[in-house]
């Protein structure tokens, strides 16, 4: 039985049994296709469950259904037909529409007047109601627990493990099609959360977690309410649009999930004109199409924004207003607008005094994220710095995790690994104390956190965390970015070319869904890695130059990535071309102060040497570069100096020191995964074994020569110094 009330007049043992749950996941999809048979596509089959809520009924019915038409055709008729998919059956007793009815219109929930609202209410509630929900909510409906009581026992609604009221997707489309909830009924919980709402953007940051967490608990239910509410023309939307842009600035701070109505407002925007709103509204635009957007039409709209500046007084919406315009310049390559709008903010956020510390932040912040792309990362450590204590002052920890954030990107390209990680550490620290662990903020220091390992040579542990990063982000942008980010990692881990290819081409599709050319280019310059790796030298060396071209000035840090490629002359055919390029990488990461890149460009430079016969400066310039690498704790590179250190005393007919050179490169090359490395060693210490050999014979027979002369001077007084020592 799936009621909570046993029929009268029967004998049940006892204690009862509990009311039936909607089935298991693995026991929906079992009867599914034991119905419908199991040559379908397993997404469709997940999808078409999940409009069943697994119940047994439903399942049934629908599983019959595409036995006959298919996973596709049921899927796209359920769109636009909805339960009435399912209710054409092949009797009355399996018409899904008809047992919902019978059970709206027993005699018990006649008999209790509300029964009918309530339902419909929840009906728009995917998320459900606890008791303490229904009752501090106002809503105007009486005896509203025996309300809930009869739809427990007539199987319309249930209870949660979580003890919260839930209505079956089938009875919720049911409702809503014959049985709309209607506006008065639905105004008091929608008020209850735009409440939440505004104390989570006042407090945002701080210590008052408990707040996330509950909106995050009815987050499909305000996104059903807004969506409910932008459709009664009779409301009055200012409420709407502000918890909508409350509601989408709450999903993107914690990743909760994406708003799917916020384009809706465009419509709904109050006349007379709201000057105010008018703003935030922009400002929201802006920050949700950063990248789609033309400039044209985003320039209109900036300039919209600005003309109702001098019509109200709120700094913080002005702040707010600017760091959006600089963000949306930033996406666009126009660095330029993007400090003019970022400084605009600071200069606002000063004259407003002590109260606008958080716009402070997040302007610095701006600033700070501007700097580290231009390569300006001494400039981009000390705003970060800064950003931090103007989080601190408005005890904003979220900010000041962001701050952390940036900082640490800073130090990683001025080589500072351990302080760096200390600083994502922290920033990870503050999220959880904040309620924001698991968010947007989150995962850029996750991204952070994989980048240092990568330069690192650590491989394994920064592609686990792209792994992780993709599982968990909702966003196109960031998506695209972990799949290419895991790409390139794949490249050094040797990762067969069909599954790397078939990354960069994934991301590649998603920028241009999202028409992000610096995107698209960073899918050229990992190609063009590729190509290297692949021994396509001329592929190769085309992309990096003209990648090169179209990002010198503009993102350092894949200008950088593009000269180590072109200059490490050991993955090149030949060095016709590649011998100038250690010497720009070197120019350039002096320039920005980039320790990895500057020592190597000096690894690269002793490679050339080492190439052109001059063993001494080879020599001076590997071992300064190895002792950085060895300070820094990059393995990969480390290994790499090693290796041609022992190659040239190997050439110097020290094989001792050549073996003991090799010897501490090979678990270096193995922690950063070389295999291909690991095994060159092997064959070049079994390579040196003779020499080894007959090193030893004649150290051997030296030493029994020296001993032999001791023994003779003992005896006939002479001076061991006075000797000459044939050493050949």
């Amino acid at each position: 039985m799936r009621g909570a009330e046993q029929p009268a007049q029967v004998r049940w043992t006892r204690p009862f049994l509990q009311p039936l749950q909607p089935l298991s996941y693995d026991a929906a999809r079992k009867t599914f296709l034991d119905i419908a048979g199991e040559l379908h596509d397993s997404i469709n089959v997940e999808k078409i469950l999940h409009l069943t809520d697994n119940m047994p009924l439903a399942v049934d019915l629908v599983a019959h259904l595409v036995d006959s038409e298919g996973c596709a055709t049921v899927l796209s008729r359920w769109d636009t037909e909805r339960t009435s998919v399912v209710s054409d059956g092949f009797d009355q007793r399996s018409n899904l529409d008809m047992s919902i009815s019978l059970s709206l219109s027993s005699p018990r929930v006649a008999s209790v007047s509300g029964t009918k609202d309530l339902l419909s209410l929840l009906s728009m509630l995917p998320d459900g109601l606890s008791d303490i929900e229904l009752k501090d909510s106002n809503l105007p409906i009486d005896n509203i627990l025996e309300c809930k009581a009869t739809l427990l026992r007539t199987s319309l609604a249930y209870c949660t493990s979580q003890k919260r009221l839930r209505v079956l997707v089938p009875i919720r489309e049911h409702m809503q099609r014959y049985h709309p909830a209607q506006p008065d009924i639905v105004e008091p919980l929608f008020h209850k959360y735009r409440q939440l709402l505004e104390l989570y953007h006042k407090h945002q940051g701080t210590m008052l977690s408990e707040i996330v967490p509950q909106i995050k608990l009815h987050f499909s239910n305000i996104q059903s309410l807004l969506s409910f509410r932008i459709l009664q023309v009779q409301l009055d939307h200012s409420q709407t649009i502000y918890c909508a842009i409350d509601f989408r600035r709450f999903s993107f701070a914690t990743g909760a999930g994406i708003m799917t109505t916020f384009m809706d407002l465009i419509s709904i925007l109050p006349k007379p004109v709201d000057h105010r709103l008018e703003v935030c509204f922009i400002s929201e635009y802006i920050a949700v199409k950063p990248i789609k957007s033309s400039i044209l039409g985003a320039e209109v709209l900036i300039e919209q924004a600005l003309e109702h500046f001098p019509h109200f007084s709120d700094l913080y919406i002005k702040c707010q207003f600017y760091n959006e315009v600089a963000s949306y310049y930033f996406h666009h390559n126009n660095f330029t607008l993007a400090l003019e709008f970022h400084e605009k903010a600071v200069s606002l956020s000063v004259s407003g005094g002590q109260t606008s510390q958080q716009s402070l932040g997040l302007a610095l912040k701006g600033l700070a994220v501007t700097k580290w792309y231009l390569g300006d990362y001494l400039a981009g450590q000390a705003l970060a710095s800064e950003s931090q204590r103007a989080a601190q002052l408005s005890a904003d920890l979220r900010s000041e995790a962001n701050a952390l954030s940036i900082e640490a990107i800073c130090l990683t390209e001025l080589g500072s690994f351990p302080k760096a990680i200390a600083q994502l550490q922290r920033a990870q620290s503050l999220l959880t104390l904040c309620g924001m662990a698991g968010g947007v903020t989150e995962q850029n220091v996750m991204n952070n956190m994989a980048e240092i390992y990568k330069f690192k040579s650590q491989y394994i542990q920064a592609r686990d965390i792209q792994t992780r990063l993709l599982s968990c982000t909702v966003d196109t942008y960031r998506s695209a970015l972990s799949i290419l980010n895991m790409a390139e990692i794949d490249i050094s881990l040797n990762t067969p070319i069909q599954d790397v290819q078939k990354n960069i081409d994934t991301a590649r599709s998603l920028w241009k869904e999202l028409e992000y050319s610096p995107g698209i280019t960073m899918c050229d310059v990992v190609q063009a890695h590729l190509y290297l790796r692949e021994g396509n030298m001329s592929a190769a060396k085309q992309g990096f130059e003209r990648a090169l071209q179209s990002i010198w000035g503009k993102d350092s840090e894949l200008t950088t990535y593009c000269l180590e490629k072109l200059g490490d002359i050991n993955r090149w055919s030949s060095i016709s071309w590649t011998y100038i390029w250690p010497i720009v990488l070197l120019a350039y990461a002096w320039k920005t102060k980039q320790q990895p890149a500057i020592y190597k460009g000096l690894q690269f430079l002793g490679d050339i040497f080492l190439l052109k016969g001059d063993r001494t400066t080879a020599i001076s310039l590997l071992t300064v570069a190895l002792d950085a690498f060895t300070y820094m704790d990059i393995y990969r590179s480390r290994a790499e100096c090693m290796l041609q250190l022992g190659n040239i005393s190997q050439m110097n007919g020290d094989f001792g020191k050549a073996e003991e050179l090799w010897k501490m490169a090979q678990p270096l090359f193995e922690y950063a995964s070389q295999e291909k490395k690991v095994v060159l060693i092997d064959e070049k210490l079994l390579s040196i074994q003779p020499d080894l050999h007959k090193l030893q014979l004649l150290t051997a027979g030296l030493q029994q020569y020296e001993d032999e002369v001791i023994d003779q001077d003992l005896v006939t007084g002479t001076e061991a110094q006075d000797r000459v020592v044939p050493i050949h």
